[in-house]
């Protein structure tokens, strides 16, 4: 961290109006100089992560725009980096509701009483971390459409701006995050190849609906998982389901208060546990996967809850002893098990079967 401020001192030294200073230092710092703090800061977890990055990149847009010098224009890179550093830092909102709670009247509606604006086809959502990414992305698109070049947004670009939203929990993020990748369906099919969604898009956007505690979220996840699949069974490689979109789904089933849901969840695992044992490696469940159906199970209220957390963490044990180094059980996933025994429901005879499962 102190090398990191020390690196960033030096840039805002040798960037200064002293043209006496520079000559003596023969340092002259460019935009690979500036995109590399600007990095570092992107992958270093600090909480200011966002705002320093976004305060570099205007330096270097004022230094341009002042001096003219195209060795310090930002680019491309300069532009998603801080997009990449804002989504990481999660900053969250200082004038929109947390979604902590759940919201029973978003889903795909265009008004969810959020105070939203469009602006480009993005909905801008608060003041915190993900708006200043749909902020910055609305710059990128307003130089490159004035005809610069090096500012062309590409997937990069749209897959951590809907990372930003998917990460900051807001109301309405997840919808937001789901009109991004619709439109970028829309460019892709008119010919702009460099925006084309893959994967970790529809990945990110999953991610989105499980954060968002909105009632509609499952309905969402699973709509966008069979466009995936159909996408790929049409010759789309490039959005083929894998472990993290099952993962994803498995979160938004194990986070809805839906009835059955953790029944749900465990199909989805097993239809993962099929796939990998058929010779499709990409969706192998790891520990997340298992330990994610079993704290579904832990909170459901169907009967034979406790029976089906521990057949669930046997099953998990021989994955892990047949080979699988991702699925080893950790502590939280045996006290997930004893939760779901110590809350069991039904008669005296099902909770005395809890007891056995907990003291084994």
């Amino acid at each position: 961290m102190e090398r990191l401020n020390q690196r960033e001192l030096q840039l805002e030294m040798s960037s200064s109006s002293s043209n006496k200073w520079r000559q003596e230092q023969s340092i002259k710092p460019d935009t690979v100089a500036y995109n590399s703090v600007i990095k570092v800061w992107a992958n270093s977890g600090h909480a200011q992560a966002g705002e320093k990055s976004e305060s570099l990149l205007n330096r270097m847009e004022k230094i341009y725009q002042e001096t003219g010098d195209k060795s310090i224009r930002p680019d491309n890179i300069s532009f998603n980096s801080v997009i990449h550093a804002l989504a990481n830092s999660g900053v969250p909102s200082t004038s929109s509701k947390s979604t902590s709670g759940r919201s029973k009247n978003s889903g795909r509606s265009r008004n969810n009483g959020v105070n939203n604006s469009k602006k480009k086809g993005v909905v801008v959502v608060g003041k915190g971390s993900a708006h200043r990414a749909l902020a910055v992305l609305e710059r990128m698109e307003a130089l490159h459409a004035a005809g610069d070049i090096k500012m062309k947004p590409d997937i990069v670009t749209y897959n951590s701006v809907m990372n930003a939203l998917a990460k900051s929990r807001e109301m309405g993020a997840a919808q937001n995050a789901e009109e991004i990748l619709e439109r970028l369906e829309r460019l892709y099919q008119r010919g702009l190849s460099n925006v084309r969604p893959d994967a970790y898009s529809y990945n990110i956007v999953i991610s989105a609906w499980a954060n968002s505690g909105d009632i509609f979220a499952a309905a969402r996840a699973e709509t966008l998982v069979q466009q995936m699949k159909d996408k790929y069974h049409q010759g789309d490689g490039r959005v083929k389901p894998d472990t993290m979109t099952y993962n994803s789904l498995l979160t938004v089933w194990s986070r809805t208060a839906e009835k059955h849901s953790a029944s749900k969840a465990e199909s989805i695992l097993e239809t993962m546990i099929e796939l990998y044992e058929s010779g499709d490696t990409s969706v192998k469940p790891d520990a997340h996967s298992f330990t994610t159906v079993i704290n579904a199970w832990s909170k459901s209220r169907e009967r034979g809850k406790a029976q089906k957390a521990e057949s669930l963490l046997r099953k998990m044990e021989e994955f892990y002893k047949s080979g699988n180094k991702n699925a080893k059980p950790n502590v939280f996933v045996y006290a997930t098990v004893l939760n779901a025994c110590a809350y069991t429901f039904g008669d005296q005879e099902e909770k005395e079967e809890a007891l056995d499962i907990a003291i084994k």
